[in-house]
């Protein structure tokens, strides 16, 4: 993630860029649990797991 990057190698940035790569890097994560939730809610049905 390019946030991190950023705050890795203290590379310089606009405080309102930092923060927007931090809200892009937040909403990948929020993003990324709810794909993963349908992913694992699919393959519990497919093996006969209730959810």
């Amino acid at each position: 993630m390019e946030v991190l990057e950023y705050l890795e190698k203290g590379k310089h940035a606009e405080e309102g860029e930092i923060y927007c790569m931090w809200d892009d890097a937040r909403q990948h994560v929020v993003n990324a649990d709810a794909k993963l939730a349908v992913i694992c809610s699919n393959l519990m049905k497919v093996y006969g797991y209730k959810t």
